[in-house]
């Protein structure tokens, strides 16, 4: 847990239809990007930073969480406008 937010519910921010995937930046070979998402239809809107592996056996994509939060006021502001 990272600032006080699992990744098991920051997960759920991929099941928002409203989200909202930004790049974030690369580091080393590894791409990173960022979604923004409303958990459960709550008030809570978290941001999550991550990467797509591929799969060694199978070449499915497997989404890592890197790090996880709520959203900043600002951040939510974007994410609101996204949403419209």
């Amino acid at each position: 847990m990272k600032h006080g937010l699992s990744f098991e519910v920051a997960i759920r921010a991929f099941d928002d239809p409203a989200a909202a995937f930004e790049f974030n930046s690369t580091v080393g070979n590894e791409d990173r990007q960022q979604v923004m998402g409303r958990i459960d239809g709550s008030v809570l809107i978290v941001l999550a930073v991550y990467t797509i592996k591929q799969g060694q056996n199978d070449g499915q994509e497997i989404y890592r969480i890197i790090s996880a939060r709520k959203a900043s006021p600002s951040e939510r502001e974007r994410y609101a406008e996204a949403a419209h």
